[in-house]
């Protein structure tokens, strides 16, 4: 028997700087068309970063793995983005949009898995009208 104790304190540190990690595969077609698969990679309580959301990251890395080892060729180009300081406000994902990386013009959907990879109990689609009527299934 073996009996193991662990106790961890998290708490706020002052401002510092954090970075996304974004990667693409360059579409074929219409390169100039992104299609968004992201995920977060800051945890928000001591110890469930591998849930929360580690995990669905790995499935967004594990999407352009996939495509690269079975040589396909996605028409438009394919971003993954691991978003950093999320759970303290999205600023990840704030900075990149406000950067004028990816122009709104030029996105075709972007695509975030959170909340860990438990049971999956659905999907969730936030969207202006006319986007949310072209995605009706």
């Amino acid at each position: 028997l073996v009996r193991v104790r662990l106790e961890m304190k998290g708490k706020m540190e002052n401002s510092t700087t954090t970075r996304n990690v974004m990667v693409d595969i360059v579409g074929s077609d219409k390169p100039d068309e992104v299609v968004v698969v992201s995920g977060h990679i800051d945890s928000w309580d001591v110890g469930q970063g591998a849930l929360d959301d580690a995990a669905p990251s790995f499935v967004c890395l594990q999407t352009l793995l996939s495509v690269k080892a079975l040589n396909l060729q996605p028409r438009r180009t394919l971003r993954m983005i691991f978003w950093s300081a999320e759970e303290i406000g999205s600023l990840g994902g704030k900075s990149y949009f406000e950067s004028n990386l990816l122009p709104t013009e030029t996105l075709a959907i972007a695509i975030e898995l959170d909340f860990g990879i438990m049971n999956p109990s659905g999907i969730q689609l936030r969207a202006d009208k006319s986007t949310f009527d072209v995605a009706r299934w």
